[in-house]
């Protein structure tokens, strides 16, 4: 099994990951195929529903963030948004600066060194917020990425659902008919592709739908029966 995912220097790891991993293999041993067969997994899709960034300068169960560690939100153009921007090491933090247009900040004393930019957290995330207020959070991302330093779009359902391109390609979204609330999207798309098979999702079941076919059909029961076990309320 070949699985088409480029693994970053700093993988991540979550049981929902692993989870969806032997999900894959499961499926792949009960449609008989287990060789020639490549799927495609999306690496972070499955663990990104345990993440969340938080605003720059933020608190975790009463700690202050790492700076620049792990994700900062900073707020950019337009109501309630935000692209998340992490620099891990001093080659990245180089760039940074370059691409926000103050070179010469890679050598201030205060943000110099990670130590530094620690202890001077507060003063960085006010620096930085100022320049990210002035773009949107889809230009920062690019500009970010182009730069070789992590950046992501904090995004809202509406993105997801709409917007973002990868989510679009991979058919994360499907459009279903439901009978009581009509057509909706259910986030029901797999966290992995199959080259030699389809992936259909499907509505869940209305309540009671399919007694007829379970109670007559395999169980062999009567219309009578049937109708007395709906009396008596065992059955609705």
């Amino acid at each position: 099994m070949e699985l088409l995912a480029e693994a970053p220097e700093r993988t991540l790891f979550s049981k929902t990951l692993v989870y969806s991993q032997l999900t894959l293999r499961l499926t792949s041993y009960a449609n008989g195929c287990q060789r020639n067969r490549v799927h495609k997994l999306g690496l972070f899709a499955a663990p990104s529903s345990r993440l969340c960034s938080q605003p720059a300068g933020s608190q975790q169960d009463g700690k202050p963030k790492p700076l620049f560690c792990s994700p900062h939100a900073y707020h950019c153009q337009g109501e309630d948004r935000w692209c998340a921007i992490a620099v891990y090491t001093d080659e990245e933090w180089e760039n940074f600066c370059k691409a926000i247009g103050k070179p010469s900040m890679a050598n201030d004393p205060r943000f110099a060194t990670l130590l530094a930019r620690k202890e001077n957290e507060e003063e960085l995330d006010k620096l930085v917020n100022e320049w990210t207020i002035n773009y949107s959070a889809e230009e920062m991302m690019n500009i970010m990425q182009a730069a070789g330093v992590a950046a992501g779009v904090v995004e809202t359902a509406e993105d997801q659902m709409d917007k973002d391109p990868q989510l679009k390609y991979r058919h994360f979204f499907w459009e279903l008919d439901f009978p009581e609330v009509r057509k909706y999207r259910a986030p029901a798309g797999a966290h992995f592709l199959l080259s030699k098979a389809d992936i259909e999702v499907r509505r869940s079941s209305l309540l009671g739908e399919h007694n007829n076919y379970v109670f007559k059909e395999l169980l062999g029961m009567s219309d009578k029966e049937i109708t007395e076990l709906v009396k008596e309320g065992v059955i609705g």
